[in-house]
């Protein structure tokens, strides 16, 4: 089974809640009523009126949640939920789980750690030592500062597989994106996703209708060839857009994500934990991305800039298609030969421009 979708619900009254997560049972395997945001929240209504299967979360300000009243009545609540039929109830590391568990099934619970801060190394340890509570699921959520930190996420789902462990793992914020729609791939027990339209819960959650058609998240599977766009920002960028159409018109097994790096080191660090077939390079990372490369195209040489990378699994080799892109609507319909062109730029796209016409004799 690939990984479940869940969306979060973030509303401010019962009627709300139970409304949003009918619209939400349209895309998601089960949904997640973040009661911390719901203002006198009704327990048995909200599992007497489900719509499809439902996690209970009471999220504590200090956690990162909206919740600020006593804590034992905190506690109270998240026991409740899981008599009054919630599928699942979610549990702090840091707070009374030990109270939890001895009310609710283990199966029900799931007990977890937020780094609001970073990633930080040692993520495994952390995860068996939570392990040895004899939660069902264990949930780790930490920021994401860098690309590179999604593979440390990885690299703790595998940890996670090894053991047998059932694992929800993934990093928030926008750089956190890679592990939110590959988070299925690499093991994880369930990503969030928002409510097309609605509110998120949680800095950087996909809405769930851009989750699974325009990144098909449950057709992600152990075969399928993953591809990014390497660049920083990619907020502008139509590539996810453009290749994911194309592999589903062409019904290959693949996904094209976006991979916003700090810099080319921060992209290495990623990939040599999360495997790329290929993937497609924009600013600031042309000219740089060239110093980590095994072999680059004359053309790509000649112009000083890559937009292309792709692998054989021995290393990277990049090449430049603005060439190409540049010339295909162009020959046929101009004589170039005669005709004298000016360039506005001095990037690497300029300057395949200006190779491209030169090339044409203009």
């Amino acid at each position: 089974m690939s990984a479940r979708v869940c969306i979060a619900i973030r509303e401010s009254s019962t009627e709300a809640a139970l409304a949003a997560a009918r619209r939400a049972c349209a895309w998601a395997d089960l949904v997640e009523f973040r009661a911390d945001y719901i203002a006198g929240f009704d327990v048995k209504r909200l599992f007497r009126e489900k719509p499809c299967p439902a996690l209970f979360t009471l999220r504590a300000r200090q956690e990162g949640g909206d919740y600020t009243g006593p804590e034992r009545d905190r506690i109270a609540s998240i026991i409740e939920a899981a008599h009054a039929g919630a599928d699942f109830v979610d549990v702090e590391f840091s707070a009374g789980w030990k109270t939890v568990l001895e009310n609710v099934e283990p199966a029900q619970m799931i007990l977890s750690y937020h780094n609001f801060e970073e990633t930080p190394e040692g993520l495994e340890s952390r995860l068996d030592t939570m392990a040895a509570s004899g939660a069902g699921i264990l949930k780790i959520a930490t920021r994401a500062r860098r690309l590179a930190d999604n593979a440390r996420i990885a690299c703790l789902l595998k940890h996670a597989r090894a053991r047998g462990l059932q694992v929800l793992a993934l990093a928030m914020g926008r750089a956190g994106t890679p592990s939110r729609i590959l988070g299925g791939l690499w093991g994880s027990w369930a990503t969030f996703a928002s409510l097309p339209g609605g509110e998120s819960t949680a800095e950087g959650q996909v809405p769930a209708d851009l989750l699974l058609k325009l990144y098909r998240f449950r057709d992600i599977g152990t075969r399928t060839r993953v591809y990014g766009v390497l660049g920083r920002p990619l907020g502008h960028s139509l590539s996810p857009q453009v290749h994911n159409a194309a592999f589903e018109a062409q019904r290959r097994d693949a996904v094209f994500i976006p991979l916003e790096a700090e810099s080319v080191q921060d992209f290495v660090e990623f990939q040599r934990a999360c495997r790329l077939s290929g993937c497609s390079v924009t600013i600031p990372f042309k000219e740089q991305v060239r110093a980590i490369l095994r072999s680059v195209s004359a053309t790509a040489n000649q112009i000083g800039a890559v937009n292309t990378l792709a692998t054989d699994g021995d290393g990277w080799h990049g090449e430049n298609t603005d060439v190409d892109g540049f010339l295909r609507p162009l020959i046929g319909r101009l004589e170039l030969s005669r005709m004298r062109s000016v360039v506005l730029g001095s990037g690497g796209a300029a300057r395949a421009a200006v190779y491209a016409l030169r090339s044409q004799g203009s």
